[in-house]
Order: structure tokens, then sequence, then C-alpha cells
């Protein structure tokens, strides 16, 4: 597996779940709310998190050196 979304983290439960089942795969968790990003990019810091509404979600195979950053 090389890339996972995550649609609708929340605080990154099952972020954290797909991280530990793929620890190889680029993991990008999308959710609505800035304080959910900011929990779920605390619990899993190798993951790319991002703000959007999972309506208008377009797939898209990150790279693991990518900067970790949320809201973007």
């Amino acid at each position: 597996m090389e890339a996972i979304s995550d649609l609708g983290c929340g605080s990154g439960l099952s972020t954290e779940l797909l991280e530990q089942r793929w620890p190889e795969a680029a993991i990008v968790g999308i959710d609505q709310s800035p304080d959910m990003l900011k929990a779920a990019a605390t619990r899993v810091p190798l993951a790319i998190f991002r703000q959007g509404d999972i309506g208008n979600f377009v797939a898209h195979e990150p790279q693991r050196s990518e900067e970790r950053r949320v809201g973007k």
C-alpha cells in the first residue's frame, strides 16, 4: 500500500490505526474542523492533515517527504 486517505479523520483515532496497520503508507487525513486536525496531527505526527470537505475530495498520492502540515 502506497497511499491512504482518511476521510473525516476527526481526532485521528482511525488515522492512528491505519498507520499501525500500514506503517510504510503515506497517509492523508481530511476533516472540516481545524480543532480536530490539530488533535489528529498531535496523535499521528507523520501523517499529512488537510482541512476540507470530503464531498469535494479528489485522490492524489502524497510523497513521504512532503512537509507535514495542518489545514493546507
